[in-house]
């Protein structure tokens, strides 16, 4: 690393042979390392964090980490939201499970750099979250609270500074019984505010 290796936080998960680093002021994921792995693929580094790269055109491998015994098992939520026509109850959570949630959605799905995420907008009265306590709040152009958890850096939240704006925008890559890979994704990399009436 060119500058503040050593400001990165570290979150180590699995038997402690997996170590991701992430920015304790912003929840940017940077790298992560695995003892474990095969030769020549230890470190992973996220490259939507290097500057004046095009993302498609680096060569990609897959590589499903998930698979990596000791198995992940995503923590439980319990939520006291009631499912209402069209809409379904999802439960989620940061990766070590300081911060669960629960979300009333249809599941509209958008994406937005720079860190790959998949957003919903469901209404604040919509999410129910425990462990707040847990989250660093980051923010960002003036007018947005990035919300991530300071124990493992998954980010799960933005939140507008403008009190008309009734909603929050989630993360759905933290929900947990969620295969993001079957849902259709429609790339937008504009800003998009929703509003939604009470």
């Amino acid at each position: 690393m060119e500058d503040g290796a050593t400001a990165l936080k570290v979150y180590e998960f699995g038997v402690k042979t997996k170590k991701h680093k992430f920015c304790p002021k912003c929840g940017s994921s940077i790298m992560a390392e695995q003892n474990s792995a095969p030769e020549g693929r230890s470190i992973a580094i996220n490259a939507r964090m290097l500057h004046d790269i095009k993302l498609d055109s680096l060569k990609t491998v897959s590589f499903d980490g998930a698979a990596l015994e000791p198995l992940y098992h995503a923590p439980q939520a319990s939520s006291d939201l009631v499912a209402r026509d069209g809409f379904k109850i999802y439960h989620g959570s940061s990766h070590c499970g300081a911060v669960t949630y629960s979300v009333l959605s249809e599941l509209l799905t958008e994406t937005g750099p720079p860190n790959g995420y998949l957003w919903i907008y469901p209404r604040i009265a919509d999410v129910e979250v425990h462990g707040e306590d847990a989250f660093t709040d980051y923010i960002f152009g003036q007018r947005t609270i990035h919300r991530f958890c300071s124990v493992c850096g998954s980010s799960m939240f933005n939140y507008p500074q403008t009190p008309k704006i009734n909603m929050r925008a989630l993360n759905v890559r933290t929900l947990n019984e969620l295969d993001v890979k079957r849902l259709d994704i429609v790339r937008n990399y504009k800003p998009t505010i929703v509003f939604f009436e009470d």
